[in-house]
């Protein structure tokens, strides 16, 4: 009997008290991808939901060597409050164990800071295995009184957990309440009844933001009292959010390496060995741990990530003026009708008929904005257009001004040149002229018979014409007009001289002195 009582220490000395069943000797996983397997305060600190299903065994044959098989999901909610379930079965020799366990945490947020308590409460089943209990074994009275019997245990666990940015630190103080409810023959030999104490640190170096490389060193300390204080260093490489690689070394273990590969974006497979030591029994053979991590989205990131899908669906469809719905996928609608209806009220149906109600007032809407814009668009060419003729004209009317100056300052440096010397100065002899000056268009000499035949010639069409005869100068001058007015006169040479009916050399004006 103290034989199989002996054995039976061993085994909760190096197997219920190193394993999960006692959350000594923390699964991998634990230290990094599903710290709530330890610690309920961390599942409030979490960013999503997650579910993993662990196993870790020996594969050497080696009989009756420990078994673990987990399930352990964590959520947080609002970043306020968490909650975890845990299921653990594990197998040790004829001895099997079941736990179930339920915990709950709450955040306190310090600005950058962050502290969260928690507590789970779980209950232990143990049962003997019979299968696998030899037939020596039968004649001891503790299997005897076992045989046939189940145990039952209520546990209790308080956590503690803090972040800072990268910083991250726990603490768990294991089976405060440790109470058994049918065989204390079970609990006494699952060596489970002893305060247990766990803390761990661990921080995220970033090493290269732009392909995701984070180095994550964590240190654990263990204690119970049966066994004392133990350490385990374990680190974890993160490349591009889709691989891991991760090493360490567990007291009582060994050393420990593995990898991890991100099958989808949101399922991580995880395998890691320990390569156990040979003075501890059944651990020198070594262990294998394979884990699946499920990732979920809650209903905020949900919401969030269909919200920012959304947008940018209808943000191209603004951007790009899509306003026909056969332009657009099937599969863009229905992210843009899911969101919209997220955001009406009432059953189903109803918020489906909102949403493409909805739907249709953006297309209209891109529509109207479209055609708004080609209207603007043809508005500005035709302004354009106006200004360009606009301009044209005030260039047309500068260019006539600008000769209508230079004729104008022309005009006056004749009359400037008129007023001086070449204004011939005349006495009237018998001449009968009505005016001051005269527009001369031929000259003569004095008394000569052409003056008079080139006047009639002139008669017909400038019947104002006449012959001035300048004694004086020598020259009898044929005129078609006469003015009082010296100005009238010079824009009338400027525009017989444009008309080129005469000589350009004959043209010009001569101012009479007249004598009463």
């Amino acid at each position: 009997m103290n034989r199989i009582r002996n054995t039976f220490l061993i085994f909760g000395l190096f197997g219920l008290a190193n394993l999960v069943s006692a959350q000594q000797a923390p699964l991998f996983n634990q230290y990094f991808t599903q710290p709530s397997l330890g610690y309920a305060s961390a599942s409030v600190l979490s960013h999503s939901p997650q579910l993993s299903l662990l196993y870790r065994g020996q594969w050497s044959g080696l009989e009756g060597a420990p078994e673990i098989f987990a399930l352990s999901f964590s959520n947080p909610l609002k970043n306020k409050w968490g909650y975890n379930v845990n299921v653990h079965s594990f197998e040790f020799g004829f001895l099997k164990q079941t736990y179930l366990g339920a915990g709950f945490s709450k955040a306190f947020n310090l600005k950058a800071h962050q502290l969260s308590v928690g507590t789970e409460i779980g209950a232990s089943l143990y049962r003997l295995n019979e299968s696998k209990i030899s037939i020596e074994s039968l004649n001891d009275e503790l299997i005897q009184n076992l045989l046939g019997r189940n145990g039952s245990a209520l546990n209790m666990n308080l956590s503690l957990s803090y972040q800072y940015r990268s910083l991250l630190a726990h603490f768990s103080a294991l089976n405060i309440i440790d109470e058994s409810l049918s065989n204390d023959d079970f609990v006494e030999l699952n060596d489970n009844n002893r305060a247990d104490y766990m803390a761990a640190l661990g921080y995220a170096f970033r090493i290269n933001s732009i392909n995701k490389i984070v180095f994550t060193p964590v240190i654990t300390w263990r204690y119970k009292e049966v066994l004392g204080g133990t350490f385990d260093l374990a680190a974890k490489l993160d490349l591009n959010d889709k691989f891991q690689l991760s090493t360490g070394y567990r007291e009582n273990y060994g050393a420990t390496a593995g990898i991890g590969v991100k099958i989808k974006s949101n399922m991580l497979f995880t395998y890691n060995y320990d390569f156990g030591k040979s003075d501890v029994p059944f651990v020198s053979d070594g262990f294998n741990e394979i884990g699946l991590h499920f990732t979920f989205q809650n209903k905020k990131e949900k919401s969030l990530k269909l919200e920012t899908e959304a947008l940018s669906i209808i943000d191209k469809i603004q951007k790009d003026e899509i306003y026909e719905r056969k332009l657009i996928s099937t599969p863009d609608q229905e992210v843009v009708l899911a969101y919209l209806s997220s955001l009406e009220k009432g059953n189903k149906k109803e918020r489906e008929i909102k949403a493409n109600e909805a739907f249709e007032d953006i297309l209209s809407a891109v529509k109207n904005k479209g055609l708004a814009r080609l209207q603007a668009e043809a508005n500005e060419r035709k302004e354009a257009e106006r200004l360009a003729q606009l301009e044209a004209q005030n260039r047309a009317q500068e260019q006539e001004d600008r000769l209508a100056q230079e004729a104008k300052e022309k005009a006056l440096a004749e009359r400037k040149l008129l007023e001086g010397e070449s204004v011939i100065k005349e006495e009237v002899d018998d001449n009968q002229v009505n005016g001051d000056y005269i527009l001369v268009v031929n000259s003569f000499t004095y008394n000569s018979a052409l003056a008079a035949k080139n006047l009639n010639s002139l008669k017909e069409t400038y019947p104002n014409s006449g012959i001035f005869k300048s004694k004086k100068r020598g020259y009898d001058y044929v005129y078609i007009m006469a003015f009082s007015d010296f100005d009238k006169a010079i824009e009338a040479m400027l525009a017989l001289k444009k008309e080129n009916k005469f000589s350009d050399s004959w043209v010009h004006i001569v101012r009479l002195s007249l004598e009463k």
